[in-house]
Order: structure tokens, then C-alpha cells, then sequence
């Protein structure tokens, strides 16, 4: 991870957008690895707790209602999940913005298992978490349940399989793609934030469309498993054939053969 994140902010001005918890596992990870990269925090909490932050000398802090105006200046934007530049005239820094969940899937994309949807994506990522640890699996938790990405990387080796569990609006600016991806259904919920149900959708499905690239080895994905939790009733669609995606069309489930 260390010469990924050197690609994306060697050189540049570093702003961490939004210094929640996922914020501030950005922070510790250029920390560990830069100690001396300039880094911008911005958060509208004019009274954010920052005790625990060290290296002071190569930190700055933009906080409170103004705490957008600090992203014109900078090269690289970490945007943390939920915080809103949709508005017109933030459309200029879209090219400027990178995110957590981004530079994991683009960096451990193989191992990925990754789960979303609008309602049951924890308790399926927690189901796969225990068959895989009951089958003596290494096997790392991370995602919206609560464990930041950036977090779980020591316990990260080549062997282990990650359960990733994605929010929306983790995704909805990812380019890369899991090497198996659940999409368990898309309910009309989070509108105060995407508007509108048709650019939710648009969020879930983003990591689909960034499968269907061609020429990527990192956004190619090898299996497809659609599960649909019901009360007690799980269905696995997960056969001898093997599907590079699947989207909805019709109320039905389309599956796309590929190797």
C-alpha cells in the first residue's frame, strides 16, 4: 500500500475531507508511512477533538462552516464517505478525489469478497466471516460494520480472505472492482443524500459497471454471487458456471457468463 498511496500524493497537497473514523485511519496511514507529508484536515466541526493528532509541524486544520474552501488549493482530496460536493460549483475537484475504499480495492482486489446493499449487508458479511474462520480460513472483517480498511492492513497477507461490507456511498466513487461482489438489493432509501433513487442505484451498481472494463486486470471480476436473505431463507446462485456480473432488468436477474 505503501508505493500506491506514494503514486497518488507524492509531491502534492493533501487534504483529508471529513475526519470521522475513516478520516482519521487515512490520516494514520500516510502518517505511518510519510511522517513528513503536508496534510490538510477539513471538517465543518469547528470543535473536532484533534488531541490524538501528531507530526503537528506538517498538519493544518481547516474546521467549521467554511471548511470546503481550503479544496481549491490543494492536488489530492481523501473524501470520506457521506460528505456532500454534489453542489455545482465543487464539480471542478471530482478529478481531485480519491477515497479509502477506492485505493484498498484497487490494491486487494483478489482477495476481496464484497458485500452491499440496502438492507442485510451486515449480517451477510458477518455470516461469511464465520464460515470462513469455521473453515480455517484467514479471514479479515472490514467496511461499514466498522473496522476501516486502512486498519486491517497488518493483519493482511497474501493467503487472507477479506470481507469487505460497502455502504453506497463508499462506492459511489470507486474504480476498481472486488474479485467476487454481493449485491444482495437496492431498496428507495438515502435520498436525502443521492436525490434521487435512480442515482442511488447508479452508487450500488458502480463497482458492476467498473467490472465490465476492459483491458484491467484489477477490475476484472471472476465469480458473481447474488444472495437474498429473506427472514430464515438464504439462496446462494453461485454454480458451475462462471459469471463475470450480473444487473436487474425486468424484476429478473441477469447473468453474464464469462471466465
Amino acid at each position: 500500500m505503501k508505493e500506491l498511496l506514494d503514486k497518488y500524493i507524492s509531491g502534492k497537497k493533501v487534504v483529508i475531507l471529513g475526519f470521522g473514523r475513516e478520516g482519521r485511519s487515512s490520516y494514520r496511514l500516510i502518517r505511518r508511512y510519510f511522517p513528513n507529508q503536508e496534510i490538510t484536515i477539513a471538517d465543518k466541526n469547528p470543535g473536532l477533538d484533534i488531541s490524538d493528532i501528531d507530526n503537528s509541524d506538517f498538519t493544518t486544520f481547516c474546521l467549521g462552516a467554511h471548511y470546503l474552501d481550503c479544496l481549491s488549493h490543494v492536488d489530492i482530496i481523501f473524501k470520506s464517505p457521506g460528505v456532500f460536493l454534489k453542489h455545482p460549483e465543487n464539480a471542478a475537484l471530482a478529478s481531485k478525489i480519491v477515497t479509502q475504499t477506492s485505493l484498498f480495492l484497487q490494491k486487494y482486489s483478489r482477495q476481496i469478497i464484497g458485500v452491499t446493499g440496502t438492507k442485510g449487508k451486515s449480517t451477510t458479511s458477518s455470516l461469511i466471516h464465520h464460515i470462513f474462520q469455521i473453515a480455517g480460513r484467514k479471514s479479515v472483517f472490514v467496511g461499514n460494520i466498522g473496522v476501516p480498511a486502512f486498519d486491517a492492513i497488518p493483519e493482511i497477507d497474501n493467503g487472507s480472505a477479506i470481507i469487505f461490507e460497502l455502504s453506497a456511498h463508499q462506492l459511489e466513487q470507486v474504480k476498481h472492482s472486488p474479485h467476487i461482489s454481493i449485491l444482495l438489493n437496492v431498496f428507495n432509501e438515502h435520498l436525502d443524500y443521492f436525490k434521487s433513487f435512480g442515482v442511488y442505484s447508479e452508487a450500488k451498481l458502480n463497482w458492476i459497471c467498473n467490472c465490465l472494463k476492459e483491458g484491467s486486470n484489477y477490475l476484472k471480476v471472476r465469480s458473481l454471487i447474488f444472495l437474498q436473505m429473506a427472514l430464515m431463507e438464504m439462496m446462494f446462485i453461485f454454480g458451475g458456471i462462471r459469471y463475470s456480473t450480473a444487473y436487474f432488468r425486468a424484476a429478473q436477474l441477469i447473468l453474464a457468463a464469462g471466465n
